[in-house]
């Protein structure tokens, strides 16, 4: 029953993330100019296809899943990276693209994508710190 517990939360934990991370994104969308970066998927028109959208939902419910039943330090790094997904995807789903309002040099980017970047970093300190323990 414990188990079922943390998972509880740990699923309520991951919305809350998530919640926050799209108030932010729309927050910071208002009051800063932003571009619609159609990237590579949407620029070709690939993201209008049925499967492409459902794969990309099925990546996003495999990662909850993953993270939901994982144990350990990743738990919450998957969880960062799981909300960036879906707030990422919510750009594409209901404007065509996602709205970027940082810039720099080329790289155009948002809230979200820090929150898939750093907790990929996360999870490779993670790797290397456990690798460490057993080599």
């Amino acid at each position: 029953m414990c188990g079922l517990r943390k998972r509880a939360r740990i699923i309520v934990f991951y919305f809350l993330i998530l919640l926050l991370l799209e108030l932010a994104h729309c927050w910071l969308s208002k009051r800063l100019p932003w571009s619609l970066n159609q990237g590579f998927f949407s620029g070709l028109g690939v993201f209008s296809w049925p499967w492409i959208g459902g794969g990309v939902v099925l990546i996003l419910v495999v990662l909850l899943g993953a993270a939901i039943w994982f144990k350990g330090a990743a738990v919450y790094p998957l969880g960062f990276l799981w909300a960036a997904g879906v707030v990422n995807f919510l750009d594409r789903v209901f404007f065509k693209g996602v709205r970027d309002y940082w810039q720099f040099w080329y790289w155009q980017n948002n809230l979200a994508d820090w929150f898939i970047v750093l907790p990929v970093l996360w999870l490779l300190l993670l790797a290397v710190k456990k690798e460490g323990k057993n080599g």
